[in-house]
């Protein structure tokens, strides 16, 4: 259970001027893969660059922490502090930023990989804010599907708000669709997550903003105008995603990560480093769920009485799920027990050693195991469960 590592450093060595390469390289990789002899580029160099073609010669890391921060403080300063799912959210968020850069960093992966970790935990819940001034829940099925609901907001914002600020987007609040696109065979794949999403593209206006992403000025608006990424200009540097980071080449990774963190399952199809980095943000943000059932009342988390929950039925199917050590599907669930079973499970299925270590660390599980419940059924379900997962997670 380690992290797959990359065996290429994200800043290619070119030895051309990159004015030249660019313009050289530039209509072979908006066609299709390039003949990587001609430009003293070896085959895995180019496959690297697939995830940024316009500008190879510079590194993949641009990540401010303090922009970001203050990117972060700026967007959820509009929404009410007293608010406790709002306070709990903001709390949430920096602790599993801090979570995944930890899991990144004790996994051993890159530089790089760890800043985007950090930044993939900061962003995750964005949906939660406006979710929770928009419906006071933290249900998705009563509401929005939170996850897609913010990458939505992250990449696409006004324009998929309705009339009188009604919101269209993230309605499907039980299913997901992959990001996609077809194949001139007619048949559908999975989109690279770590592709430059053309959305992102910025117009470059002039050296000062090329300069960020290793381009002049003339090369960033030669790509920004060329059919493939021309619907990207008019709405990039409106796209709230700037605000937290300037270099659109990790848009695709992000996206994807923030809109598939609450996923079930993972889908097929994802390049090891995009899974890999989807695997930290969700082990992180399982593992401190497990601290906020532990920390806060049942109320502001469930949004029911705590009587409500203790005196809960549990459901055979989730039991055994639990036996099963496997996360529950939505659709077992019927009692408030039932959720509190579900986040439980997560422990099952942390990808990483370092991840169950920290749970291990933190003791919630513990304390989630020795919860008294009144509905006697159910107290002696979880006796027997916290018996059982001591033994097999070594508690």
């Amino acid at each position: 259970m380690h992290a797959s590592k990359r065996t290429e450093s994200a800043l290619i060595p070119i030895a051309q001027e990159p004015s030249i390469l660019f313009a050289s390289l530039l209509p072979a990789w908006l066609t299709d893969r390039i003949d990587s002899a001609p430009h003293g580029l070896s085959a895995s160099h180019v496959e690297l660059n697939l995830n940024c073609p316009f500008y190879p010669h510079v590194p993949m890391s641009n990540i401010d922490r303090k922009q970001a921060t203050t990117a972060f403080e700026e967007y959820v300063s509009a929404y009410d502090p007293a608010n406790p799912r709002i306070a709990l959210k903001i709390d949430h968020t920096m602790r599993v930023a801090g979570l995944c850069e930890r899991i990144a960093r004790e996994e051993g992966l890159p530089p790089d990989d760890i800043e985007l970790a950090w930044l993939l935990g900061l962003l995750h819940d964005i949906g939660r804010f406006e979710q929770v001034r928009r419906y006071d829940t933290f249900n998705d099925a009563q509401s929005v599907n939170h996850a897609t609901f913010g990458a939505q907001v992250l990449f696409e914002g006004e324009r998929n708000m309705g009339k009188e600020g009604e919101c269209d987007i993230g309605k499907s609040a039980n299913s997901f669709e992959a990001p996609s696109r077809e194949t001139p065979s007619g048949t559908s794949h999975a989109m690279p997550a770590n592709a430059c999403m053309p959305k992102a593209l910025p117009r470059v206006a002039d050296a000062q903003d090329a300069a960020p992403f290793g381009l002049t000025a003339q090369e960033g608006n030669a790509l920004s105008e060329h059919p493939q990424y021309s619907m990207a200009s008019s709405h990039a540097h409106a796209a709230l995603i700037r605000e937290f980071i300037a270099n659109p080449c990790h848009d695709g990774l992000i996206r994807t990560a923030v809109e598939m963190h609450n996923v079930y399952r993972l889908p097929d199809g994802l390049d090891a480093r995009t899974r890999t980095l989807c695997n930290v943000l969700r082990d992180a943000d399982k593992i401190d769920i497990l601290k906020v059932n532990c920390t806060l009342p049942i109320q502001d988390i469930y949004g029911i009485p705590e009587s409500a929950m203790t005196g809960s039925a549990l459901s055979p199917a989730c039991i055994e799920h639990f036996y099963q050590k496997e996360c529950l599907p939505r659709g077992v669930r019927q009692h408030p027990a039932d959720v509190f079973l579900g986040h439980l499970c997560f422990a099952w299925e942390l990808v990483f050693d370092a991840s169950l270590r920290i749970a291990r660390e933190q003791g919630h599980l513990r304390s989630m195991l020795d919860r008294t419940w009144e509905d006697p059924s159910t107290q002696r379900a979880f006796a027997e469960m916290a018996a059982f997962m001591t033994t097999e997670l070594h508690l």
